[in-house]
C-alpha cells in the first residue's frame, strides 16, 4: 500500500498543509493513513524541514511506527513536466515486512538456543563417556581378580597386575 502526493512549492506553510492532507487520507480510499496528533506535531515538521533543504533528486526517508503499524515515509524533489520543482511524498505501509523481520529474529533466537542445548548435550555425552569407560575397565579388572581368587591357585603377580590396571583407570577417571 503506497499513497503519494506531489507538492509544488517550497513554501513551508503550503507544504505543511499538503502533507497534512496526505496524512488525513482515509475513509473510502483504499489506504487508511491517519497519523496520530503526535505525528502531525513532531514528524511532519521534521520531514518538511529536511525536505525544504533538499536539492532536486535528493531523497529523504524514515520508517515510523504509528500504534500497531509501520509506515515508510519518503520525500523527494523532482522537476515536473512543466519544469516546476515538485516535492513528492509517499507513505508505504511496511507493517508486514516489519512483522516478518520480528518473526525471523524470534526464530533465529530459538534456533540459537536450540543449537546451544545440542552443544551442551554433546558435551555431557562426551563427559559421561570419559567417566564410564574407565569405570567399566575398573569393574572388569576387579571382577577378574575376584574370580581368580575364588577359583584358587591364583597367581599373585597376575592379580597385582590387574589391580594396578584398575588403579590406572581410577586415576584416568579422576
Amino acid at each position: 500500500k503506497t499513497l503519494s502526493m506531489d507538492m509544488r512549492a517550497k513554501d513551508p506553510g503550503w507544504l505543511k498543509l499538503k502533507l497534512e492532507s496526505l496524512a488525513k487520507a482515509a475513509g473510502d480510499e483504499p489506504f487508511d493513513m491517519a497519523f496520530p496528533g503526535e505525528a502531525r506535531e513532531q514528524v511532519i515538521p521534521r520531514l518538511l524541514e529536511t525536505a525544504i533543504g533538499l536539492e532536486s533528486g535528493d531523497e529523504i526517508g524514515e520508517e515510523l511506527q504509528f500504534e500497531d503499524h509501520w509506515l515508510l515515509i519518503r520525500g523527494r524533489w523532482l522537476i515536473w513536466t512543466d519544469a516546476q520543482p515538485v516535492l513528492l511524498f509517499s507513505a508505504t505501509d511496511v507493517t508486514a515486512r516489519r512483522q516478518t523481520e520480528a518473526l525471523h529474529r524470534e526464530q533465529d533466537a530459538r534456533l540459537q538456543a536450540t543449537a546451544r542445548l545440542v552443544t551442551v548435550g554433546e558435551i555431557a555425552s562426551s563427559i559421561a563417556h570419559e567417566l564410564n569407560q574407565p569405570l567399566a575397565a575398573i569393574a572388569s579388572y576387579v571382577l577378574g581378580s575376584i574370580r581368580r581368587l575364588r577359583a584358587g591357585g591364583a597367581d599373585p603377580q597376575a592379580i597385582a597386575g590387574a589391580l594396578e590396571q584398575a588403579s590406572e583407570q581410577a586415576e584416568r577417571a579422576g
